[in-house]
């Protein structure tokens, strides 16, 4: 690593002009890279807790909290008996107090447990971690409020029919115990009216089969069709096909040809007559 270190330093130093590479500048570079390392070490991997660890006692105030929140009555707000217990604390523990001395104690005193408590304890493995921590809970598909409602049960179908024949009883669960009561005397009878409503609950749970078939077909369909029109519609070129027998000649250059009219011969240029001077 030193060498790798070593070799940064002087294309820094290249770079920056010149400067000498010092063993001291090597282990101060290196020292930094390894707290870095151990820090995005410590981010990456954070241990799960073990809920079934001992728990480490806090301090001495925090017992005296825990015990005196429920002895305070007259006070309604959470802010306001955090600020009453505290300002008690205060003053017994200015006073030394014997309250202060008590609740010291206590505090030595679970001091012990815990470190007894840790002698004994053995951490579970990860597997075990993994079991007791809870779960996050999945979310949920949304139901179609369209799709066929599935069949209860038999006494289900008979308390809907019999809450609107039961006129005398007002209280709803009163209603709901005698409803109860009547169905358990047909059960134990093995009466018509309950021979009656099974047979309802097979029929009501065949009629859900048959809608459940023609709910998921009719489903698919819309998702297919759903699907077509979020699709983009492609791109078509047209091939054209070149009979090989028939190849078109490619274009001849055409060259003007001026023609001259025999009756409309040009004159040729006529000479300049030069001036002598005569003496």
């Amino acid at each position: 690593m030193n060498t790798e270190i070593k070799a940064f330093l002087n294309k820094i130093s290249e770079l920056a002009g010149g400067f000498e590479v010092t063993k001291e500048m090597i282990e101060q570079t290196k020292s930094f890279l390894e707290k870095k390392d151990k820090k995005e070490d410590k981010k990456g991997k954070k241990e799960k807790k073990d809920p079934n660890a001992p728990k480490k006692p806090t301090n001495a105030y925090m017992i005296y909290a825990k015990d005196m929140r429920p002895k305070i009555t007259g006070i309604s707000d959470a802010k306001d008996i955090i600020k009453e217990i505290a300002r008690r604390w205060n003053e017994e523990k200015q006073n030394d107090s014997d309250v202060y001395k008590e609740y010291t104690q206590k505090l030595i005193d679970a001091k012990e447990k815990y470190t007894s408590d840790m002698e004994d304890y053995v951490p579970s493995s990860d597997d075990e971690k993994d079991e007791n921590t809870p779960k996050k809970k999945e979310k949920k598909e949304k139901k179609d409020p369209n799709a066929p409602k599935k069949p209860t049960n038999a006494y289900m179908i008979y308390a809907k029919d019999m809450r609107s024949k039961i006129n005398d009883i007002s209280d709803a669960k009163d209603l709901v115990r005698e409803i109860a009561r009547r169905w358990n005397e047909e059960k134990k009878n093995d009466s018509g009216v309950y021979k009656e409503y099974t047979q309802k609950f097979i029929d009501a749970k065949e009629k859900y089969a048959s809608d459940m078939e023609d709910y998921s077909s009719s489903s698919d369909e819309a998702k297919v069709e759903k699907k077509i029109e979020f699709e983009s519609p492609k791109k078509t070129v047209k091939k054209v096909e070149v009979d090989e027998d028939e190849v078109p000649e490619p274009p001849k250059k055409t060259v003007k040809k001026v023609e001259a009219d025999e009756d409309e011969v040009p004159e040729p240029p006529k000479k300049k007559t030069v001036k002598k001077n005569t003496k």
